[in-house]
């Protein structure tokens, strides 16, 4: 009896680490993910700044000499380009980012489905990391 309950509780340790194993990588790439986001906002943020500090300059200079508004343009309209395009890239980001621990999630619902064969099965994690609606077992979790 004893042998029995020893391996049981060697299978739940070992089932314990192999999902604290995969709660760590998700993590890692949720923090890889969240840099990217945070270098690129940072981008878009100095790149504006600068592209209105050259519109400022453009319309001061603008009721001076026509010849030098040409150049301002053109600078004040790159870096306004290229604020513009750093945002895009992290809204696109953003919108293709898979739900944050979605593999973690369904391998916890596989493991309530095998301890309880009774219990509904759980809808899987799509491919593109949507998560399905909480399955039963994790619905009056705090």
């Amino acid at each position: 009896m004893f042998a029995r309950l020893r391996r049981a509780g060697v299978g739940v340790a070992a089932l314990a680490g192999l999902r604290v194993e995969l709660f760590a990588l998700e993590l890692r790439e949720q923090f890889e993910q969240w840099l990217k986001v945070a270098v690129f906002a940072v981008a878009a943020i100095v790149l504006g700044c600068i592209g209105l500090g050259f519109v400022a300059v453009f319309v001061t200079v603008a009721f001076w000499d026509k010849n030098p508004l040409v150049a301002l343009g053109i600078f004040a309209g790159l870096f306004l380009f290229g604020a513009v395009i750093c945002a895009q890239r992290i809204s696109a980001g953003l919108s293709k980012a898979p739900t944050a621990f979605s593999a973690t999630i369904a391998e916890f619902r596989r493991d309530v489905e095998t301890l309880d064969p009774g219990a509904a099965p759980a809808p899987p994690v799509s491919s593109t990391g949507e998560a399905p609606l909480p399955s039963a077992a994790f619905r009056d979790l705090p």
